[in-house]
């Protein structure tokens, strides 16, 4: 028997990923991070992994870097994060080279939104270095 709130996190689900391949198809990677953050942001909320979509999230925040061409190098954003993102903190990386390592979201982050939840929700950014 599903209950009213499995109900609604299935339709947003579906909702997701319909919108997810409409961008896919359109190859637009901004629209895609904020897809991937949201699928993210939900299975954290429901105490689900959610380590592999928000690596998602983020590396489709350096192929629009990338694509736009007008950075080459990204800065990470790390100063709010827990002690192990923090270590990241101004960390700069040619955005090849971020997208190879994906250094963040960081694996071990400590910070948890839903404390049941595997994985930690990172909350480390990259800043495009304008060239």
């Amino acid at each position: 028997m599903h209950n009213k709130n499995t109900v609604k996190a299935e339709e947003n689900w579906k909702r997701l990923n319909s919108e997810a391949e409409k961008a896919i198809r359109e190859k637009n990677y901004r629209v895609l991070s904020g897809i991937y953050f949201e699928m993210a942001l939900q299975r954290h909320k429901e105490g689900k992994a959610s380590l592999e979509i928000q690596l998602q999230s983020t590396r489709m925040d350096l192929y629009a870097y990338r694509n736009d061409g007008v950075a080459k190098k990204v800065k990470i954003l790390a100063d709010v994060g827990c002690k192990e993102c923090r270590k990241h903190n101004e960390l700069i990386l040619d955005i090849e080279d971020a997208l190879e390592k994906m250094p963040i979201p960081v694996k071990q982050c400590e910070h948890k939104i839903n404390k049941k939840a595997p994985d930690g929700w990172c909350r480390c950014s990259y800043l495009p270095i304008i060239d």
